[in-house]
């Protein structure tokens, strides 16, 4: 194995996992140590083989990520959609446009549907909620 040792890079990354993950002390320094088999209980003195393995792991265990959830929320307004059958005139594909002149008349910042954030995105969900009921129990 290469000795070469980890970069700012690294450490950063493994860093910002850390927090993500609210890893204590101890727990981060166990982790550590077992991915350095025992050499060492610190990140800025692994090898970059070793940091590489652990920011893999992290990787793999760390939470969606906001792109992801909002993506997943923004489904859920579409398959809404595919409910009250919003589709494109003679399809059934959705109405994009039509989706999107809605959102900015009536959503509840006025922005179309792909501009909203992850942290906006459960009130709109909410709202288009109501918007499907209330077209469901009107029609």
């Amino acid at each position: 194995m290469s000795k070469a040792p980890i970069n700012k890079a690294q450490i950063t990354a493994i860093q910002i996992a850390r927090r993500k993950l609210g890893l204590d002390e101890a727990t981060y320094h166990d982790i550590i140590s077992q991915y350095t088999d025992g050499r060492t209980t610190s990140s800025t003195t692994m090898l970059f083989h070793e940091a590489a393995s652990l920011i893999d792991y992290f990787n793999r265990i760390l939470p969606a990520s906001d792109k992801q959830k909002a993506d997943k929320m923004r489904k859920k307004i579409l398959a809404q959609c595919h409910t009250i059958r919003w589709y494109i005139k003679g399809t059934s594909n959705i109405d994009y446009e039509s989706l999107d002149k809605w959102m900015v008349k009536f959503s509840y910042l006025h922005k179309p549907l792909n501009e909203y954030s992850y942290k906006e995105l459960p009130k709109l969900v909410s709202q288009f909620k109501n918007v499907t009921i209330h077209y469901l129990t009107t029609v």
